[in-house]
């Protein structure tokens, strides 16, 4: 048996069951010498034998890291490092060493203090950090590694920003967004690459936000389904923060809302010929949109009001608001038109005063030689223009439009004309420049007719 002495106090007996023996002394002061004693012990004689004596020193404390936190992630570059102080008994003339390395395992800073932090400087990137202890005669081990993150840089803008109506879904998104009438929309992005990654987004009406208070939280993946109440078009602006709250540069995306359904939508019919038996009906309808612009209309016809209305036609083309309907003698229609803008609001009228009833015998021929009307005006891509020739006409008619300098842009008619009422379409060239133009009907023996019409691009 070994005998184990501790500065001469005895500690605990040691069977020696092999050559090595294995012993810890425990608990022991930090920065305090020991005098160690071991001898040996015959329990069958009782004698005993010292085999040996040595003295020992404890090394200091290992500092204690405070902060910043392990696995902690900083959006600033200059970082206090603090641990705690060593109060180990005895122990002067104290310095902490600081070692800092990066994700290669390459020393970036490395010095000392009498001070138990440093303010270090770093730039983006990932870390590790350990701190020692030294006096003028110990010294401590290193304590365990912390890691940090350093990430400064906000994140970049999303490489693209579109959206979708969600109550227009068979208009692809984009940017800008289809029309939407409710102001709900699908909002996508890109990807976005963030050294730190994105925790979240922050999205606001016609700003970018420029901190996190700003603008409404958001998920950080693609797509969001977001809303708004005003009508025409505004500007939303995305911008992502990372997991150092680096709040980053905006991407854009227009969005377009148009509320509102279609106004002045009328139908207007003539009759453009007719005999004893049948008669061709001219039906023309109009109808405006100021936001979104009209992209349909969509017509129905009944023999009652009260009954179930037959689909009759729909216009892919706003330009295209009028068309030629053939019935017999008796047959009594009435006219509905829909009108639809890109934002699918829509505007119904059944106007009870526009049925067509032909009649037996004659029908009464127009009186006047007369411009009746050009529409829409102001117009876009098409004018469609109304005019009557009275009965008994036989001359030459005339139907030309002029620019307001007085040079002739378009001859629609130019000879003979029966007595009827007339509806010309007038499809303007592309390199017509917008102002204000004059429509003139002319004809021998009658009055000069103009009107004055605005052509806006």
């Amino acid at each position: 048996v070994y005998k184990i002495l501790l500065n001469g106090d005895p500690r605990e007996d040691v069977s020696a069951d092999s050559e090595f023996i294995d012993y810890t002394l425990s608990p022991l002061s930090p920065n305090t010498e020991y005098q160690v004693g071991i001898y040996s012990y015959n329990e069958e004689t009782g004698s005993s034998e010292d085999t040996s004596s040595f003295n020992i020193k404890t090394l200091l404390t290992t500092p204690e890291l405070s902060a910043p936190p392990d696995s902690s992630i900083t959006g600033e570059d200059e970082i206090l490092f603090t641990w705690r102080r060593c109060t180990d008994p005895g122990a002067t003339d104290l310095w902490y060493h600081l070692t800092i390395t990066d994700n290669a395992d390459s020393v970036v800073f490395s010095d000392s203090s009498t001070s138990p932090n440093m303010e270090v400087t770093l730039a983006d990137g990932r870390y590790w950090w350990k701190v020692k202890v030294s006096s003028s005669d110990n010294h401590s081990h290193y304590s365990q590694e912390r890691y940090i993150l350093v990430d400064t840089t906000p994140p970049p803008a999303p490489s693209w920003v579109r959206a979708g109506a969600v109550d227009n879904p068979d208009v692809p998104a984009g940017n800008p967004s289809p029309w939407s009438s409710s102001g709900e929309y699908v909002v996508e992005w890109g990807s976005i690459s963030d050294l730190s990654g994105i925790i979240s987004g922050r999205a606001q009406f016609e700003s970018c936000p420029e901190n996190l208070s700003e603008g409404v939280v958001i998920e950080p993946t693609s797509p969001e389904t977001l809303s708004w109440i005003g009508e025409g078009e505004t500007t939303l602006y995305l911008a992502f923060v990372d997991r150092a709250e680096n709040l980053g540069l905006c991407g854009t995306v227009v969005l377009k809302r148009d509320s509102l359904p279609p106004t002045d939508v009328s139908i207007s019919d003539s009759v453009l010929f007719h005999t004893e038996e049948e008669a061709d009906i001219r039906v023309s309808w109009q109808g405006e949109d100021e936001l979104s612009g009209l992209v349909n209309f969509q017509l129905s016809t009944s023999n009652s009001y009260d009954t179930s209305w037959t689909h009759w036609l729909d216009t892919d083309s706003v330009g295209y608001r009028d068309t030629t309907l053939s019935v017999s003698v008796g047959d009594e229609f009435y006219f509905k038109v829909i009108a639809v803008d890109s934002a699918g609001n829509q505007a119904e009228v059944i106007d009870t005063l526009l049925w067509t009833k032909v009649a037996e015998g004659p029908t009464k021929l127009p009186q006047k030689f007369e411009l009746k009307r050009a529409y829409p005006n102001p117009f876009n891509s098409s004018l469609s223009i109304t005019y009557t020739i009275p009965e008994g006409h036989n001359q030459v008619v005339n139907l030309s439009v002029y620019d307001i300098l007085g040079r002739e842009v378009a001859t629609l008619i130019d000879g003979r004309k029966k007595a009827g009422i007339y509806t010309e379409h007038w499809n303007v060239p592309q390199n017509l420049p917008s102002g204000i133009y004059y429509i003139t009907l002319v004809s021998k023996g009658y009055s000069r007719w103009i009107k004055s019409v605005a052509y806006i691009k």
